[in-house]
């Protein structure tokens, strides 16, 4: 690898909370990677595929969510899905300025893959191209009006009522990953709150009703075998969005983290030819 210059920082957004950024970028960069991670991680979490974006040719910007990582809030509380936007959009403009005239691709996995899919709805001219890991794009099984409405009251007036649990283990094969993730003091613990979960489901909502609405160039990607997050969602996001410049790469015997699999450079591959494919041309 060549020289790269990383830069940490904190960055204020509309309401005035600390978020904390963080970039790789080299003299030899061609367009501009955006990532914006899942729900309990980090963006530290990315530095692998960053620092290998960065030696194909691409400056990588992420930052924590709010309530995640080493950004304020309370641990992976989700209050409303429109901050998490909020705050990317901020974030995008911060990156737009200083990187004006390079193409600008938005990568989100996970629950990040949700906001991800939400921004390129509601601010499709301020990208080139979108790429979707593990996307949560729809609940896993199907949920009735009642236990909906029921969720939601708990979620108003117990918003941290703990729900979920996520099983690291079922992130990835590599057992190695796993222990680290288990080991990482930035992960948030414990079960899903309420507010959080319901905020998912709201904002999966808002993404089934306008899927069609996506123009853009978009790189869909899942794991077969992914237990956290439904391979079906990707499908039927796929089969829905309104891009005529549209792939989808499902990996068979993949857990949810693609980029921490055993044949994670096989993934960033993939990624790495598509995002030049959507270069500009000299």
């Amino acid at each position: 690898m060549g020289n790269i210059d990383y830069c940490e920082y904190l960055f204020k957004t509309t309401d005035r909370s600390n978020l904390y950024g963080q970039s790789w970028r080299s003299t030899h960069s061609h367009g501009v990677v955006v990532i914006v991670h899942g729900y309990a991680e980090h963006s530290g979490r990315y530095q692998w595929a960053a620092l290998q974006l960065v030696d194909r040719g691409f400056a990588v910007y992420t930052f924590d969510l709010r309530g995640h990582g080493k950004s304020s809030g309370i641990r992976n509380l989700v209050r409303s899905y429109d901050d998490c936007l909020t705050d990317l959009a901020t974030f995008i403009q911060q990156v737009k300025l200083k990187e004006p005239d390079r193409s600008l691709f938005l990568f989100g996995h996970s629950f990040g893959g949700t906001i991800a899919a939400l921004f390129a709805i509601r601010s499709q001219p301020l990208l080139n191209g979108l790429i979707l890991s593990s996307a949560f794009l729809g609940a896993n099984r199907h949920i009735s009006t009642l236990q909906l409405r029921l969720i939601m009251l708990i979620s108003y007036l117990l918003p941290k009522f703990p729900t979920l649990f996520l099983n690291s283990h079922t992130l990835s094969r590599d057992l190695d990953v796993v222990e680290i993730y288990e080991a990482d003091l930035l992960i948030g613990r414990g079960r899903m709150p309420a507010r959080t979960l319901v905020e998912m489901l709201k904002a999966t909502a808002e993404i089934q009703s306008r899927t069609n609405e996506i123009e853009l160039p978009i790189l869909i990607l899942h794991g077969t075998e992914d237990r956290l997050v439904s391979m079906e969602g990707s499908k039927n996001f796929y089969l829905s969005v309104g891009s005529k410049d549209k792939s989808i790469e499902l990996y068979d015997g993949f857990y949810h983290e693609l980029l921490n699999e055993p044949e994670k450079i096989r993934v960033l591959s993939d990624i790495e030819v598509w995002l030049r494919k959507h270069l500009p041309t000299v």
